[in-house]
């Protein structure tokens, strides 16, 4: 495992002076002591905390924990390891408590990567401008994630007649007792799949609290939204939540609409799972670029169900789209892909990259995003540019 994944978080977020969506920079020294980088996480919003990866710290299969963003509702709850317990209710046959190790013990533990994405990166690329976190290109990350398979919780237990959903809730403190918990609930039919699990390691290390340490729920191939952090109770239900995070929040049209037009509710439809996706890690934005006599570039892509099968890349060199190489081996549903290509005979000057990816149920990226007021899945194509210096 390398090294880099094994650095600890220790000044990441103390003294942050950025207010509420402001882009401010979180120096290295507070995001990784010691670790010699020269760029930090982006502040989106100081309280509650919103962080945002630089693109290239998404240079790599996993993304290190220390640079992986933080995606929050409320603030993160003092958390006591040891003593942390999660609380079964509802319709299961009957109601259980147990501390963390209890269960980690009582089960076999399984290992998966998978990407983590919020369903509103890219929220800040729309046109027009939508509310919300600003977000670009780095709501998003990929960790080894492990734990227990939340399927062989849910059958040692046993469900009465008429479950169909979980509810989980969060200890996330709320901004007065007033205000209801962050409650989020998923059918049954989806937790009881083998990809999902119940984790209390990310990138080989102990959960990180800013990451729902010292319990998650991890769901490959949906949106973060329904990854719940700190998990502290799991409700059988016969209905989804009843909160507005669940009725209310998260929501997109199920046509295209003008701006100018709001949906009715039965035109709205949950945000779940994520559409097709890539991205260039190198080079970024507005790079300088010594001259060379080729250049490589690379990237990740990543789609909801199913499997990335093409990735395409379309230079100022050349304007036809070309086929890029996969790097990544044995590529898994929920993971994202590696991919590299090889710019040649380039020369000084201004340069552009675009990207786009095809998934195994035959979506390609479009070459403009699915607008809608709240700014989920933003999935166009990109031009990225930079320079090559002579």
């Amino acid at each position: 495992m390398p090294s880099h994944r094994r650095r600890f978080l220790s000044h990441a977020f103390q003294a942050i002076s950025a207010s509420a969506f402001s882009v401010k920079w979180l120096s290295a020294s507070e995001s990784q002591a010691g670790s010699g980088k020269s760029s930090g996480l982006i502040v989106r919003s100081r309280r509650p905390l919103d962080l945002e990866t630089p693109v290239d710290q998404l240079d790599s299969e996993f993304t290190p924990n220390p640079w992986f963003f933080v995606r929050s509702h409320f603030g993160e709850p003092a958390v006591n390891t040891q003593g942390w317990s999660v609380t079964l209710d509802g319709l299961f046959q009957s109601e259980k408590k147990f501390k963390i190790a209890e269960i980690m013990n009582r089960f076999p533990r399984h290992e998966r990567p998978a990407v983590l994405m919020c369903a509103g990166n890219g929220r800040g690329l729309m046109k027009p401008i939508v509310p919300g976190l600003p977000w670009e290109h780095g709501a998003i990350g990929q960790a080894m994630w492990s734990g227990l398979r939340l399927k062989d919780l849910i059958e040692a237990l046993g469900l009465k007649d008429g479950a169909k959903h979980l509810i989980f809730e969060t200890a996330d403190p709320t901004a007065s007792k007033m205000t209801p918990s962050f409650t989020r609930s998923l059918p049954l039919e989806r937790l009881l799949q083998d990809d999902v699990l119940l984790v209390d390691r990310m990138n080989g290390e102990p959960l990180p609290l800013l990451h729902g340490g010292p319990l998650r729920l991890v769901v490959p191939t949906w949106t973060g939204n329904h990854w719940v952090k700190w998990v502290k109770r799991i409700t059988a239900s016969a209905e989804e939540s009843p909160s507005d995070f669940q009725r209310k929040s998260y929501k997109m049209p199920t046509l295209a609409l003008a701006p100018s037009v709001a949906p009715t509710p039965d035109q709205l439809k949950s945000v779940t799972i994520l559409n097709v996706k890539s991205q260039l890690t190198w080079p970024t934005e507005n790079a300088q670029i010594s001259a060379r006599d080729s250049l490589a570039i690379r990237g990740s892509a990543w789609t909801g169900p199913g499997l990335i099968t093409r990735v395409e890349v379309r230079t100022s060199a050349d304007f036809a789209w070309q086929t890029a190489r996969i790097v990544t081996q044995n590529p898994i549903q929920g993971a994202w892909v590696r991919w590299e290509f090889t710019i040649a005979d380039i020369k000084p000057g201004q340069h552009f990259v675009e990207v786009r990816a095809t998934d195994s149920n035959g979506h390609t990226q479009p070459v403009d995003p699915f607008w809608n007021r709240s700014g989920y899945l933003y999935n166009a194509i990109e031009r990225v540019p930079f320079q090559v210096i002579g």
